[in-house]
């Protein structure tokens, strides 16, 4: 049997398959305009955060001793997070832009030629101020997550640095982080959604703190259970635990709707918890029994890309849903767009679009994506 650790890169593997869930979901939730958007969205976003602190300035070799970098200079750390996070960002940002006024000028045709100048400056400038929740942001919207993901390591790296010569100063600097964080939303959700649009989504990078804090308290905890020898019939209980997990999500945003970690539509703060909770446990519940199976190895190597996918799925989403309204049309054939049996399609469609470029972009250009 192989081993859970890349005795190359030190990669864990159920962490990867983990991240592999959560993409997926996040790409299932952006082909969906009902039950599976307010499914995903509730939890998957939440899931990249906490797997964020879980690998955070983590030495790769040493995953079950040091876990916390200490040799590690602000500038390094800054050079570093720029390159796998600012580099793709701005990168696939303008590309996005440019794609996106091609889209509307000449296939959609809702925007005059004479527009391009203005409708360009306004978009770059939405680019400048990385926040999702600006008017001139509709050309890679999913893009947000990588500056917000700058300013929660940024700020978890500041305090941790500041912290590391006594082992026990920070850990209570990491669990005040955490309850800050926490404290953070709570304020979210009584001022309301679109409350503060902060640059880089610094808004949400604050409460997003508490599920990155969390992934980084509990990273030994969670990396040994990530490696433990599981059996068969065990895995088989965890996948239907977290099926369970999964329908109980879709009652409650049946019952009451949505909530989006972005736009800090929390619709109350145990409701989003708890909501966000069921499906992250959820991921590692499945991560934990899919792993060494041949469907966790195509999770993983999913996981391993979710860089390219993140920033590239909106351009398959977006020409699908286009030539899905128009050539069947053409052909006399009504498609309805709608529906979980369509969405679970499309997903899965975009998704091998989505890796097919991605490794076809990687191979003439490496470092497309960012460092690793």
């Amino acid at each position: 049997m192989k081993s859970d650790i890349d005795q190359v890169t030190g990669r864990i593997e159920a962490i990867d398959v983990a991240k592999g869930i959560a993409i997926c979901a996040i790409v299932l939730g952006h082909v969906s305009k009902g039950l599976l958007w307010d499914t995903t969205l509730i939890f998957a976003t939440a899931a990249f955060f906490l797997l964020s602190g879980l690998t955070f300035n983590m030495d790769r070799k040493q995953k079950n001793g040091l876990l916390w970098k200490t040799d590690t200079h602000f500038g390094d750390i800054l050079k570093k997070l720029f390159k796998r996070l600012l580099v793709p960002y701005i990168l696939w940002g303008i590309i996005s832009i440019a794609v996106y006024i091609a889209y509307n000028v000449w296939v959609v045709g809702n925007m005059e030629p004479r527009g391009i100048p203005k409708a360009l400056l306004d978009n770059l400038l939405g680019l400048i101020y990385a926040n999702s929740g600006r008017e001139h942001f509709e050309w890679n919207r999913p893009l947000w997550f990588l500056p917000c993901l700058f300013v929660v390591e940024i700020v978890a790296y500041a305090f941790l640095k500041i912290s590391e010569k006594k082992n026990w100063f920070q850990i209570i600097v990491a669990v005040l982080l955490m309850l800050g964080g926490l404290g953070w939303m709570y304020n979210l959700d009584k001022a309301g959604s679109g409350a503060y649009i902060w640059p880089f989504e610094a808004e949400t990078a604050l409460a997003m703190l508490f599920f990155f804090m969390f992934g980084l308290i509990f990273r030994k905890i969670l990396i040994k259970v990530f490696l433990l020898y599981i059996p068969v019939v065990l895995r088989i209980a965890m996948i239907i635990l977290g099926a369970i997990m999964i329908a109980i999500i879709m009652i409650m945003v049946i019952q009451r709707g949505g909530a989006d970690t972005r736009t800090d539509l929390y619709r109350g703060m145990q409701y989003y918890l708890l909501g966000a909770g069921l499906g992250i446990t959820a991921t590692f519940f499945f991560s934990c029994a899919l792993r060494g199976t041949y469907v966790g190895d195509k999770l993983s190597y999913v996981g391993k890309r979710t860089m390219g996918i993140l920033v590239l799925h909106k351009f398959p989403v977006m020409f699908g849903k286009y030539m899905l309204g128009i050539v069947p049309a053409a052909l006399g054939i009504a498609v309805k767009q709608e529906g979980v049996p369509f969405e679970l399609i499309f997903a899965l469609i975009v998704m091998l679009i989505t890796l097919l470029v991605e490794w076809i972009i990687t191979y003439f250009v490496p470092s497309a994506f960012g460092s690793k």
